[in-house]
């Protein structure tokens, strides 16, 4: 480049001096403090990762086979909860199957209570004034007034007399359609009802109205159905209880 300066009046040309300009390559640039910082680093972080992913990766490992310890931990819980469950339930089951079969037990054993107690279902007569007359005429004669215990096991008799009767068809007291009267009247059976003048026409006292009362009203006071004989000697199938000179017996 040239540039024209005056001296002494006169134009002077010159060649200004260029300088080059040299540009220094990258390796040839001095690294600093920075640079060394972050190269350092950079290493630290290499050696980290070399030195510690490894461990990490262990680690990381025994977690998950700790979390499969506990899943399966949790699962034995939940079959356990669910195997106990199932045994209460069963448990409940068959406490209510025993609780059924003894409410079953106690309606049958009631049943049969009743049945004992109405002469088999077929005995109970309506407790009409006739009928109590009757039965109370029949126990006054039989006990012969001898005790409570002795005018209610001849009341009984007489029930359960009617129930075998209607159940077995014994026609000797009356067969299916056996009464009161045909088992009372029947031949050859009650002494008082023998005879032109017989004891039973007698009055009857207060306590075995009562009685006959309770009896064709249903009471049985234990005396189990199968009692149907009486008299001073001993029949049946065997003795179920004597009381003064009269033998109860089954059939």
């Amino acid at each position: 480049m040239r540039t024209q300066r005056k001296r002494g009046g006169r134009k002077v040309t010159t060649r200004k001096p260029t300088r080059s300009i040299v540009r220094k390559s990258v390796y040839e640039v001095k690294p600093n403090r920075k640079h060394l910082v972050c190269i350092l680093l950079f290493i630290a972080l290499i050696y980290f990762l070399y030195m510690i992913a490894p461990d990490c990766i262990q680690i990381n490992s025994m977690i998950k086979e700790q979390d499969k310890d506990v899943i399966k931990e949790i699962v034995l819980e939940v079959l356990k909860e669910q195997e106990a469950l199932k045994m209460t339930e069963l448990e409940e089951a068959a406490i209510q199957m025993e609780m059924d079969k003894t409410a079953e037990q106690v309606v049958e054993k009631t049943s049969q209570q009743v049945t004992s107690r109405s002469g088999g279902g077929q005995a109970r007569l309506s407790p009409s004034e006739e009928d109590v007359d009757l039965l109370a005429r029949l126990i006054w004669s039989e006990a012969d007034k001898s005790s409570t215990e002795d005018m209610r096991h001849v009341g009984v008799v007489v029930m359960n007399r009617i129930a075998y009767a209607k159940n077995n068809n014994y026609s000797s007291w009356g067969g299916k359609s056996a009464t009161l009267k045909s088992v009372i009247y029947a031949s050859g059976q009650y002494a008082v009802t023998f005879g032109n003048n017989p004891t039973i026409n007698n009055k009857a006292g207060a306590e075995a109205k009562e009685i006959a009362k309770e009896i064709l009203s249903g009471e049985r006071y234990g005396i189990p159905e199968s009692v149907i004989y009486q008299a001073q000697f001993k029949q049946g199938s065997g003795v179920y209880k004597q009381i003064g000179v009269h033998y109860y017996c089954y059939y």
